[in-house]
């Protein structure tokens, strides 16, 4: 309501004004704010980043859970943008800044771009940012605006599924090589017990033969570890010395992992001999 005090020619005072109903305004009003609550409430809840970039005066002001995402407040990163490309990985800010140029200089692509960034407590994680240029239409004022969204889990675990993946391609490598090796060692061990069974075979020639026959059965162990390192041994239920299982895993395991990984096993034998068994103990390893 807008009122004017006013005097007429008696000198008598009287008050002239407008009565607006503003009834629905401040229902749209309020629903306006009511929205908006909901959607900051919404952007807080997803752990997103929102931002609105001026690049002409490099002016730059954040929204949502920075502080979930980077460990800063608000206050502490609005103002400018070079305290954000600070915090950006030396090595990931050359594509950064020319992925951003170039949308710039276009002026009608939005940018997508992952990069790394450190965190408040040094450590760093992956984000995604994708942003849009707008021009304002009350100033002719171009912004980017967009949202950064926290990909390292997401990223980690594509990692870890991409090295599963590449484990199981060398289980089947490992798998088919030894079917194909396990078959020419059923030659050479057929062969060679043949030789052992002949009567009168002269002691060298046995002696050397037992040796090869030795070797293949050694060949032959070897064979089933690496089947059973990609999961393809047949199933044969049989009692075993689990100290003897161990010892011969680890001469395999010492000629999978580099040299930097140290490998100590420690059985029932050697620990035997180094602290006396309980005699009630009925462990066997």
């Amino acid at each position: 309501m807008n009122v004017t005090l006013l005097q007429d020619p008696q000198g008598s005072e009287f008050i002239e004004g407008i009565v607006l109903d503003i009834t629905e305004r401040k229902l749209a009003d309020a629903k306006i704010l009511d929205w908006k609550n909901r959607y900051e409430a919404a952007l807080l809840a997803s752990g997103q980043v929102i931002y609105d970039w001026i690049p002409s005066t490099n002016q730059i002001a954040f929204g949502g859970n920075l502080l979930a995402l980077l460990g800063y407040s608000l206050e502490e990163l609005s103002s400018v943008s070079d305290r954000w490309r600070e915090l950006i990985h030396p090595e990931d800010l050359p594509s950064y800044t020319k992925e951003v140029d170039r949308v710039l200089a276009v002026g009608t692509e939005t940018l997508h771009i992952e990069y790394r960034m450190r965190h408040k407590d040094d450590r760093y994680i992956t984000v995604r940012d994708e942003g849009q240029l707008v021009r304002a239409p009350s100033t002719d004022t171009v912004h980017m605006v967009g949202y950064i969204t926290d990909v390292t889990e997401q990223r980690s675990l594509e990692s870890q599924l991409l090295q599963a993946q590449k484990m199981e391609a060398v289980g089947r490598l490992a798998g088919g090589l030894a079917h194909d090796f396990n078959n020419l060692l059923t030659v050479i061990k057929g062969y060679s017990q043949m030789v052992l069974d002949e009567p009168g075979r002269d002691a060298t020639v046995r002696s050397n033969v037992e040796h090869i026959d030795a070797a293949a059965e050694r060949a032959a162990t070897l064979t089933r570890h690496l089947l059973a390192f990609s999961r393809k041994q047949v199933l044969l239920p049989k009692v075993i010395d689990l100290n003897d299982l161990i010892l011969n895993l680890d001469k395999m395991l010492r000629r999978l992992i580099g040299e930097d990984i140290e490998v100590e096993i420690m059985t029932q034998r050697a620990w035997a001999r180094s602290k006396p068994i309980p005699a009630r103990s009925n462990r066997s390893l």
